[in-house]
């Protein structure tokens, strides 16, 4: 009897590789499959073909063009031709799933444009102001790309003595629908917890909330959630006069270890972060170009200060302390 010679793969149609894919992870999700075991699966792979680096400084980050390299051609060339599809096909498929590739570093870093390294040469760490003032922060932060930390800058807002879990509870279920706005048209950032939505979150009983096993955070686009929210913290006193405050608010909030792992943004302008509660340690890594002249810096932040960072240029990650509960709300600027 002949053999059969095993055939490609016939192509498969857009909603049929959108429809694998969707299954695919909607799988890994519901088996709560971590974004870190995903990076470290990554890294055991890369070992094994030989290209494992040096894990300084974070992998210092110097592995980012080496994974990106990898990421693209396996994703670019290997997947469509598994698949039978194209890389059009391929590239639709990317933009209207989330978080297909942890943190979208291939999206992110390919369409990152290169950076003015004045931003951070010879920088030695992240600096500290106890006497903003708008002149100052106009003439040396507000658009130069340089980090600042400005402590006890949200000393008169009701949020320091009001927002915890069950403010932001109940705040939602207040307003019906709203939490389903979150998860429709903002960002929900599950990390490495078993909650699958944000209305998931928002269910946690009392004995879950105290153990602080869990760390997310999301944005709100909710116009009567906004509302309310501003009702207690005000626009940061050192913005600029003419600069305008985007509608979206960011919260994030969880216990100590990991917060958000490295990554750079892809938002419109840079952002300002409160610390509300607790305390939070952020490692800010120059992107590639300007490593030759820039160095890795690290600031904590606690409760009452902002720090002021354009997420865009900067690698950056968070690790929440030890103690209580570390809570922050911030918004961007232009």
């Amino acid at each position: 009897m002949a053999s059969k010679k095993k055939g490609k793969p016939g192509k498969l149609s857009n909603t049929e590789l959108k429809q694998k894919a969707s299954a695919i992870i909607k799988n890994a999700r519901a088996n709560g499959i971590p974004s870190s075991q995903i990076e470290r699966d990554l890294d055991t792979i890369f070992r094994d073909l030989g290209l494992a680096v040096s894990s300084s400084k974070q992998a210092g980050m110097k592995r980012t063009l080496l994974l990106i390299t990898c990421l693209i051609a396996a994703v670019g060339i290997v997947l469509p031709i598994y698949l039978g599809t194209t890389v059009e096909d391929l590239h639709n498929l990317l933009q209207s799933q989330e978080c297909l590739v942890p943190s979208n570093l291939i999206v992110a870093e390919v369409a990152r444009p290169i950076s003015d390294c004045k931003m951070c040469h010879n920088l030695e760490s992240i600096p500290v102001s106890t006497n903003m003032t708008k002149e100052n922060f106009l003439q040396n932060y507000a658009y130069s790309g340089k980090p600042v930390l400005i402590q006890q800058a949200t000393k008169d807002w009701l949020a320091l003595q009001k927002f915890d879990f069950h403010f932001f509870q109940r705040l939602y279920t207040k307003y019906p629908k709203s939490a389903e706005e979150v998860e429709k048209n903002c960002n929900f950032l599950r990390y490495d917890t078993d909650f699958l939505t944000f209305s998931d979150f928002l269910k946690m009983d009392d004995d879950r909330v105290e153990r602080l096993d869990w760390y997310v955070g999301w944005s709100n686009c909710d116009r009567r959630v906004m509302k309310e929210l501003r009702k207690y913290y005000q626009r940061p006193f050192f913005l600029p006069d003419d600069s305008s405050s985007s509608s979206l608010d960011w919260i994030f909030m969880g216990g100590a270890g990991p917060g958000a792992g490295f990554h750079i943004d892809q938002v419109d302008d840079s952002s300002w972060q409160a610390q509300i509660r607790g305390q939070k340690t952020w490692t800010l890594v120059p992107p590639y170009e300007c490593e030759a002249v820039c160095k890795e810096l690290n600031v904590t932040v606690t409760r009452g200060d902002i720090i002021v960072l354009n997420t865009n240029l900067w690698f950056h990650k968070t690790e929440i302390a030890e103690g209580e509960m570390s809570l922050t709300i911030g918004s961007e600027y232009d």
